[in-house]
Formats: C-alpha cells, sequence, structure tokens
C-alpha cells in the first residue's frame, strides 16, 4: 500500500572510490597510480570493510603540467618506491566535504594516510585549496567516500621517520600501565584498529584521568563509563591519523578519528 518492490538478482552498490575515477576520463591518470599502489585500491574500493576516505585527484592535466614542472614522466612515478606514500598525501581519512574545509580555520592541519603528512585548507581570493592546490571540482560523492579533483599535485614531506616500534599501541599503553585505556579500547571494540598496522597517535588519559571521568561524565564508576554507547567517540576525540612526533607537532588544530577538531596547544 505504500510503495512498489522490484526484486533483483544481486546486490546493487553506489559506485566506489576507484569506481569514480574509472568513469572519470580526465582522471584516469590517479587511477593508474592508485592501481599500481599496490594495496592502495583496497583502501578505495568495497573491500576496506565500510571505512570512509577522501580522495583528492588530480586531473590529467594537472598530472601534465606536474611531470612537465618536475622534468618526470608517468613512467618514473609509477616505478617510485615511495609510490604508495606519494598516493596515502592524496588521501583524507573518513567523509571530508568541501563546506568542512572550507568552515575550518586555516590553521587547522587535516591529516592524510601518509605517516607525517598534513595539510591545511585555505580560500585565497574564494578559491578553496589543499596545501596550496586549488580544488577545481570538489565533493564528487563516492559510495565509500568522496572525491575532490585537484588543479595540481600535492608533494609528500620529507620523511622524519620515527625510532622502530617493536609493541603495537595497545601493548604499549599496557606496558606504560594505563589499564584503564586499555579496557576502554577493548570495550569499544578499538582494540584491533590500534593493534593493526595503521599508524595513529593517542593522546593517552591516565588512570586518574579517567577516575576523574566518571565524575565528569555523571556515572557511577569506570565500569558505567566502559559501558556508554558514545565510548568509542570519545576515545577516538584523542586519536590523530599518522604518527605525530612532539618535535614535528604544530601548536595548530588537528582534526581527530572522531571527526572534530583538536586544539594542541603549549600550556
Amino acid at each position: 500500500t505504500n510503495g512498489v518492490i522490484h526484486a533483483v538478482s544481486e546486490v546493487l552498490l553506489p559506485n566506489s572510490i576507484e569506481g569514480v575515477l574509472a568513469l572519470s576520463p580526465d582522471l584516469s591518470t590517479i587511477l593508474e597510480v592508485v592501481r599500481r599502489a599496490g594495496g592502495l585500491v583496497t583502501e578505495l574500493d568495497w573491500r576496506n570493510a565500510g571505512k570512509l576516505h577522501t580522495l583528492l585527484a588530480p586531473t590529467n592535466d594537472a598530472f601534465t603540467e606536474y611531470f612537465t614542472a618536475s622534468s618526470t614522466s608517468l613512467e618514473a612515478l609509477l616505478d617510485r618506491e615511495d609510490l604508495e606514500d606519494f598516493v596515502k598525501y592524496h588521501i583524507l581519512p573518513g567523509k571530508v566535504t568541501s563546506e568542512f574545509l572550507e568552515s575550518a580555520d586555516d590553521t587547522t592541519m587535516h591529516n592524510t594516510l601518509h605517516a607525517w603528512g598534513t595539510l591545511t585548507a585555505t580560500q585565497p581570493g574564494g578559491v578553496l585549496t589543499l596545501g596550496g592546490v586549488p580544488v577545481d571540482t570538489p565533493d564528487v560523492i563516492a559510495g565509500n567516500g568522496l572525491v575532490h579533483k585537484l588543479g595540481g599535485v600535492l608533494t609528500p614531506p620529507a620523511p622524519t621517520q620515527p625510532p622502530a616500534a617493536t609493541m603495537n599501541l595497545v601493548e604499549k599503553a599496557a606496558d606504560l600501565g594505563l589499564t584503564s585505556l586499555v579496557a576502554a579500547v577493548e570495550a569499544a571494540g578499538l582494540k584491533a584498529t590500534f593493534e593493526g598496522s595503521d599508524k595513529y597517535t593517542i593522546f593517552a588519559p591516565s588512570n586518574a584521568a579517567f577516575a576523574a571521568a566518571v565524575t565528569a561524565l555523571g556515572e557511577a564508576d569506570l565500569a558505567a563509563v566502559l559501558a556508554r554507547e558514545d565510548l568509542g567517540e570519545i576515545l577516538k576525540f584523542h586519536v590523530l591519523q599518522g604518527q605525530v612526533l612532539t618535535d614535528t607537532v604544530e601548536m595548530k588544530a588537528y582534526v581527530t578519528l572522531q571527526g572534530a577538531s583538536l586544539e594542541i596547544a603549549r600550556g
């Protein structure tokens, strides 16, 4: 009585980010680059376990100008050992709309999937830019995120490799005696995330900080805090994508894994 049902023979999926690239003749170069960069294709199609991303996709014309200016070629780019890092610098975690970028302060650092890479969004002359590169066509919608077409190519920062780690983040938190944080990570279903290969920076509350949060959140005890439905969102507000070291951190706002901005300042 309230509509029509048509039976179909398979599950329908909207175009993934990779699918958007494949259907866009002016993005054929970045598609080839992404496909050469190994596992990043999986990040941008439907095999990425539901994670959303925003691809900053230079157009073919932008790549042509880049190759000319840098005296290189597509073949040379595809053969680079750091090709995956090059592509990661063009990917933002989450669905980051142009409206959000335009509303953010121009000192806000937007984390990329690159281990040391952040970008700022500015609007000189009313034109949205990321890392100084103009956004020609924003908000091309994909089923698993967004694509912003860029009028230039972003250059990843020089590596500042941190010391080799021997423990994952959950193990390190346990080693530091942060038992409440470890319990919260497990309760929020984030343990596998922080035990994986993706890089994160965690601002880790102490056990005493969690004890104080019991009162601040109006709960009876720590167990009640760990049972909250929004625990995961609270924890994600303490996390940045990528590795942000104390000697490279900027006194600016960073976008957290939760999506909101976190201001970093010296006390």
